[in-house]
């Protein structure tokens, strides 16, 4: 309770050193572990009716060896609820961090067609668009307006940071989820080039929040502007400047764009906009993506999927390395406890009970470890959510503890037990009374 506890106030101190926060982590799992074995003992206290009622003698020979096996069960339970509750954090982590980037990129891309400059090495919208891109869009039926963007890197007082230039049309505000109230005069100041937008991972690293100022080194010179509002963005962890698309190309001398987003006429068809776009670009020298919102909301989720397939390896190898200590829990629990096997052989138990013992002593454990991994994983998802995605990357993120994780988490910690114990019940089944109860 105490290394718990110590951990906990840990986490809750306002610092930004992540090894911090691994090591408030850390003493929460070591200070729940510690905690296991006598939670076992209340469960078997606990199970010991039911299971009697249930099945009988065998049930309550059972529930008793775990408790009598405590120095070898209440480790392996340990084991299998550490490994068991961080596939419940990671769960809980990846299922809220994906949810919230598919929140903040259906608030983000408000355009319904997207037109950007192709770039061989990724996929983000930083190169440069012909210019005769923009005139040829002009005019095109079911096109209501557009807005520019234009992204590179600048120079400021506190380093290199990418910047996003750009000119909005009368939805792009919305596109922006701002952290806190924003000042009345946000879009005012914006437009007049004294206010930038800067986003969440760039204020937390820095230091910065509204009305501080910061300096950026322009073609004309250091421009001082003020922090306007910070905006959440999952784009990049480094940060990202906003700045009025006008005010931009007056300083920097630099009308180019790198992207355009369309916005179309109420009631206009989608597929029959973005063919005569398509046809009204083609035959430029470099040809332009043309991409749909859907499309890359699609694309962006694919990606993050892919991202986070390595956490499923993880998970199943710190299940594998539970499953391991289970087993040897398991086999030295049936060199202690082959004496008194070999009496219930004497005595009558047959073969068959005997591996329902096993069988059900295994599945108990599991169970047992399933449902103390349960609190300990909200707490490690928590962290992770809180403390060490915030430290390392910046994003404020908001938990979601899906029900389905818990089942998982369940059926993952039964099938270890119940996998762990198939070649000690198959053994206690071979038990031959008489060698096993032959004194040296």
């Amino acid at each position: 309770l105490g290394l718990g506890a110590a951990g906990w106030l840990l986490a809750q101190l306002p610092s930004r050193d992540l090894i911090l926060g691994f090591g408030a982590l850390f003493l929460i799992i070591i200070g729940y572990t510690l905690l296991v074995p006598a939670l076992v003992v209340l469960l078997t206290r606990l199970l010991l009716p039911a299971c009697r009622a249930l099945f009988g003698v065998i049930g309550g020979l059972a529930v008793r060896g775990i408790d009598r096996g405590l120095s070898r069960s209440g480790l392996a339970v340990a084991a299998l609820s550490v490994a068991v509750a961080a596939t419940v954090g990671m769960g809980v982590l990846v299922t809220s961090f994906r949810a919230n980037v598919a929140d903040w990129l259906g608030q983000t891309l408000q355009g319904d067609l997207y037109i950007s400059a192709p770039h061989s090495v990724s996929s983000r919208a930083d190169g440069l668009l012909d210019p005769e891109v923009r005139q040829r869009l002009q005019g095109l039926p079911g096109i209501a307006e557009l807005s520019t963007g234009r992204r590179l890197e600048v120079e400021t007082e506190r380093g290199p940071v990418a910047l996003l230039a750009i000119g909005m049309a009368s939805r792009s505000p919305r596109g922006f989820s701002l952290v806190g109230e924003p000042p009345p005069d946000l879009w005012d100041g914006f437009a007049a080039g004294e206010l930038l937008l800067i986003s969440e991972p760039y204020a937390y690293h820095q230091g910065l929040k509204p009305g501080d100022p910061l300096e950026v080194y322009s073609a004309e010179g250091p421009r001082r502007f003020r922090v306007g509002a910070v905006f959440r963005d999952f784009g990049s962890d480094r940060g990202l400047l906003v700045m009025a698309g006008d005010v931009f190309a007056r300083y920097w001398r630099d009308p180019g764009i790198s992207a355009i987003g369309l916005f179309l006429e109420p009631g206009a068809d989608l597929n029959q906009v973005q063919a005569r776009v398509r046809a009204a670009l083609a035959g430029l020298p470099q040809s332009p993506r043309v991409r749909s919102n859907r499309e890359i909301r699609a694309h962006s989720l694919e990606i993050f999927d892919r991202t986070f397939t390595v956490t499923r390896v993880l998970r199943l190898l710190a299940v594998l390395v539970a499953f391991v200590g289970i087993f040897s829990a398991l086999m030295a629990m049936l060199l202690e406890q082959g004496r008194e096997r070999a009496i219930l052989r004497a005595t009558g138990v047959t073969p068959g009970q005997l591996l329902g013992l096993v069988g059900l002593q295994t599945g108990l454990m599991g169970l047992m470890a399933g449902l103390l991994a349960l609190p300990l994983g909200l707490v490690m998802g928590r962290v992770l959510i809180q403390v060490i995605n915030l430290r390392s990357f910046g994003w404020s993120l908001q938990p979601l503890t899906p029900p389905g994780v818990f089942a998982d988490a369940l059926l993952l910690a039964l099938a270890a037990a119940l996998l762990a114990g198939l070649l000690p019940a198959w053994r206690s089944m071979r038990i031959e009374p008489a060698a096993a109860l032959r004194e040296e």
